[in-house]
């Protein structure tokens, strides 16, 4: 909801910043509000100016129009994305409709590197101003002028001043915010990265003093946890340790995560950081081809990376790599080379990405120009050497090895983590699922309340009503299939298309609420939006068992992909099969499923209705586990 605003207006401006999320990219982190906006409200504040906050990803959230109604603004302000510049579009055009004497600017990181074609475009003719670079003084600076009449001494791209050295920040206006920069700009050269375009290449540091008293400012609102947002967090160590110090002669014992480069911190520089708080490390690896690195500008040894790596793994430090997938000269045994990393450094979790285009990089200039245009891609990925499927199936290969290295965790080792990190979402619903798993249902949705506690998500809603059920809970089971039917359903409220990934969770809802025809069409509404959504044929070819649709049921089977195919498979596949009367062909996929499964209760049945005989082998059979959301068992005949 819109905050009440007590500074009178003739104080200042009003002025509105939005955060429009990409509506085809259903990912957590898209909801979270860009630090930026923060940044520039509080310094907005500071210089007499109303300004309010709107995220339009968080579910209840004020729409665009009663925001705009309610705030009446002088100025609106978007942060543009590669990603969001479709909604941040179609959101200035309604803003243009309903405000037509509003002052429309944008900025963040795609204005940063694209500004030249945006101030030219016809499709963003509407807009007044793009702040390129760093805007916290430069908006205060542009609004002072147009509170004066001067606004024909604007020019209509402003560029930030990267060389002053004097970051502002946002302590005293008591914004509860995790999250705080002690530097802005990266001194690498990553050929993929937008930081040198987006901060001209400077490196800047406040000064210790100043962030000491921001943490200061938190801490005395009760945030005993921080999210360092650098982008190279260590690479002036004699600075950082000077905060870290003076933190710790004001007996303020935080807890603390940042993200670094590996080759920007030593084995002892991790050891100190342990001792003076850090919970979690997040290094950028991209490639451990050593080869690669130097393609892609990266150039970090990957031995002395590997040594660091461990380090904090085994200082108690929640570790974490990146890699990016699919970067120039990329082949499959680079890609050997990324898994054989992961199980040599042992990290606690591993990030992938597939390599795409960020206007105004050194990629770009190399490749040629992508179309930044509306009607373009939403994300241009690289490629030029190899088709997207095989870039999917590089990426799968690591994120299973970094799954692999997941799974050796206990149950107390999450336990742990979860209490260093209090508002980490995402190891709070990893936790609540291992407790679902060892049929701790009632410990598992207490971890799935501290997770929406965190980051409300539909995702968590569902698997705590999938909890819910599992204890006969159908009323409180079914407020959270509702609740989280409405969230999904503010993701694309807007009259933004809907993506594969809403579509299937809708259709799950639906399924929860056993509403079978309804979830049906969910799903193959997710299939008709990306035919590469696995889950979607496995979700759909039960959901056709229990309406009897056996042909549909065989037909999503078989689109499943082969590392789907667990027993619960062709045990389902052979159900639809004897149900349209192919008993051979259900007795060949029956042997295949009892040469790869052994003995499996299910098929042990379809092999005694069929008269199909099996030779139990005691050493090769297999637990018959739940397969939690995956498991599209058939229950019947």
């Amino acid at each position: 909801m819109i905050p009440e605003i007590s500074i009178e207006r003739c104080k200042g401006m009003r002025v509105l910043l939005i955060y429009c999320p990409p509506s085809e990219i259903d990912d957590q982190e898209m909801r979270i509000l860009p630090m930026g906006l923060v940044w520039l409200q509080a310094n907005l504040q500071k210089a007499g100016h109303e300004c309010v906050v709107l995220n339009l990803a968080l579910p209840g959230a004020d729409s665009l129009e009663s925001a705009a109604e309610s705030v009446e603004p002088d100025l609106i302000g978007f942060t543009v994305l590669s990603v969001n510049r479709f909604e941040v579009h179609r959101a200035v055009q309604l803003i243009r409709r309903i405000l037509p004497g509003a002052i429309v600017v944008l900025g963040g990181p795609h204005v940063s590197g694209d500004y030249d074609f945006m101030a030219s475009a016809e499709e963003w003719a509407l807009v007044d101003y793009f702040f390129v670079g760093p805007s916290e003084m430069t908006l205060i600076e542009a609004l002072e002028k147009i509170k004066h009449g001067q606004r024909a001494d604007i020019h209509r791209v402003i560029h930030g001043c990267f060389e002053r050295n004097d970051l502002v920040s946002p302590p005293e206006m008591g914004i509860p915010c995790e999250n705080v920069v002690t530097s802005a700009g990266c001194p690498g050269s990553c050929i993929f990265c937008a930081s040198r375009r987006i901060w001209g290449g400077f490196y800047i540091r406040r000064r210790p003093e100043e962030v000491v008293a921001e943490i200061n400012a938190l801490w005395n609102m009760g945030i005993k946890r921080i999210v360092f947002s650098d982008d190279t967090f260590t690479y002036d160590m004699s600075n950082l340790a000077a905060i870290l110090d003076s933190l710790a002669e004001r007996g303020m014992k935080i807890s603390w995560d940042a993200r670094t480069r590996a080759d920007a911190i030593s084995v002892d520089d991790v050891r100190y950081m342990r001792s003076m708080g850090c919970a979690s490390l997040s290094f950028g690896i991209e490639t451990a081809s050593q080869q690669l690195q130097v393609k892609i500008g990266k150039n970090i040894d990957l031995e002395r990376a590997a040594s660091v790596v461990r380090a904090s793994a085994e200082a108690g430090i929640f570790t974490n790599i990146f890699f990016v997938i699919g970067v120039p000269g990329e082949t499959s045994q680079t890609i050997d080379l990324d898994m054989n990393f992961i199980s040599a450094t042992r990290p606690d979790s591993v990030t992938t990405h597939i390599l795409h285009f960020l206007p105004g990089t050194p990629l770009e200039k190399i490749y040629g120009r992508r179309d930044w245009s509306i009607q373009g891609h939403r994300t241009h990925y690289f490629t030029e050497e190899q088709k997207i499927e095989t870039l999917l199936n590089w990426q799968k290969r690591v994120d299973e090895a970094g799954r692999r290295q997941i799974r050796k965790r206990s149950i107390e080792d999450f336990k742990t983590l979860c209490g260093t990190f209090s508002g980490q979402y995402d190891l709070q619903a990893g936790l609540g699922d291992l407790l679902m798993e060892r049929g701790e249902t009632s410990q598992a949705l207490k971890v799935y309340k501290a997770s929406l506690s965190s980051l409300p998500t539909p995702e968590v809603r569902i698997r705590m009503a999938e909890a819910r059920l599992t204890i006969g809970n159908a009323g409180k089971a079914m407020e959270q299939i509702s609740q989280a039917t409405d969230e999904l359903g503010h993701l694309w409220s807007m009259g933004v298309k809907i993506n594969s990934k809403t579509a299937f969770l809708l259709g799950y809802c639906r399924e929860l609420a056993q509403d079978y025809s309804e979830a049906l069409k969910w799903y193959c509404r997710a299939l008709e939006l990306d035919k590469g959504t696995p889950e979607a044929h496995c979700r759909a070819a039960w959901i056709c068992l229990q309406l009897d649709m056996d042909r549909e049921a065989v037909r999503h089977l078989l689109g499943a992909p082969m590392d789907m195919r667990d027993a619960e498979w062709y045990e389902n596949m052979c159900s639809a099969l004897l149900n349209q009367g192919k008993s051979k062909e259900a007795a060949d996929w029956l042997k295949d499923g009892i040469r790869k499964f052994r003995v499996h209760r299910g098929l042990v049945e379809i092999a005694a209705m069929t008269g199909l005989k099996i030779t139990e082998n005691p050493a090769g059979q297999r637990k018959n586990g739940s397969a939690g959301r995956r498991n599209f068992r058939k229950r019947r005949k």
